[in-house]
């Protein structure tokens, strides 16, 4: 029997878990990394081409 269910995917909550299944909260996460990699990009003051690897490894 299923307690309770993650209202935007539908998997069902463990009692520890909280409100957010761990699938949809890992996913959260690489979307906060990427948003703050975007961010980390347009806000930079270094002019310079950069090569993608560079500018991922720059933002961490």
């Amino acid at each position: 029997m299923i307690y309770r269910k993650f209202r935007i995917c539908g998997c069902s909550l463990d009692p520890g878990e909280g409100n957010m299944c761990e699938e949809c909260r890992d996913e959260q996460y690489m979307k906060q990394q990427q948003e703050k990699a975007v961010r980390f990009m347009v806000l930079s003051t270094d002019f310079r081409q950069m090569e993608m690897e560079e500018f991922l490894n720059a933002s961490n």
